[in-house]
């Protein structure tokens, strides 16, 4: 499996966002992306999936390009979490994690491989307990863990995860941060943009910084999410903290 970005342009109304990336990512990569707000995260990740079209240059997965795959292909080989939420979903957690069997329900959805997806999924955002419940009475945390659960579901070889920590405890936003490292390791490719350098440090073996001017820099992550990288993209001072054998950065006061 194989993610290739080749010469990509991304422009919004006004600005470019990114100017001639290229970069490719293999089964068993693990990569976030940084940057300020509006650097263009979100954007990069809709078109890697698809979703929107490219400016210029191209998105292949396995020499295929990405806005040419059928709406049921691309969904079985992409799993994609954005940031806007489903706030009308009535129905209960296990059946809006279910959602993410569909693109490989066929014609039948109750399958015990279909249940043992969700229920795995579940049980690996700490929902069981939820289950049952009301989806729209979950906690913002509650909720998030719910979405990436039926990301999970979905069982899709590539995932692009747009800030997948948003609203979640510190507890629960190490276990995602090392599900999805695992998830890397058993060979998928995972791909998410973080606003915490740290977490990007610990469990990702790759990096990738939008600046604000549409240039970019990326590479192994030990390389990019260096001190004097950081400091550049963000446009302020940073802090070092050693703590066994990592570095740690935090905005000096």
């Amino acid at each position: 499996m194989k993610l290739t970005v080749r010469d990509l342009v991304l422009r919004v109304p006004g600005r470019t966002l990114v100017q001639g990336l290229s970069l490719e990512l293999e089964a068993g990569a693990c990569c976030a992306v940084l940057g300020r707000n509006g650097a263009g995260k979100s954007t990069l990740l809709h078109a890697l999936a698809g979703l929107r079209p490219c400016d210029a240059g191209q998105v292949l997965l396995d020499g295929q390009p990405v806005h040419g795959l059928r709406r049921r292909e691309a969904a079985q080989r992409i799993g994609v979490l954005l940031q806007e939420e489903h706030e009308s979903y009535w129905g209960t957690v296990r059946a809006y994690v279910a959602l993410g069997r569909l693109p490989h329900a066929g014609g039948w959805f109750g399958t015990d491989e279909h249940a043992e997806a969700v229920e795995e999924a579940l049980r690996t955002m700490d929902l069981l307990e939820r289950a049952g419940q009301p989806y729209r009475t979950l906690s913002g945390g509650e909720r998030q863990r719910a979405r990436i659960a039926q990301l999970l579901a979905q069982d899709a070889p590539v995932l692009l995860l747009d800030e997948p920590l948003t609203h979640l405890d510190l507890a629960h936003q190490a276990q995602v941060m090392a599900h999805c490292a695992a998830l890397a390791r058993a060979g998928r490719i995972v791909l998410m943009s973080l606003h915490e350098p740290s977490w990007a440090a610990r469990y990702c073996d790759r990096a990738l910084l939008l600046y604000d001017s549409a240039h970019f820099r990326h590479g192994a992550a030990a390389d990019v999410l260096t001190r004097t990288h950081l400091e550049a993209l963000y446009g302020c001072r940073l802090q070092a903290i050693e703590i066994q054998d990592r570095t740690l950065l935090f905005p000096s006061v």
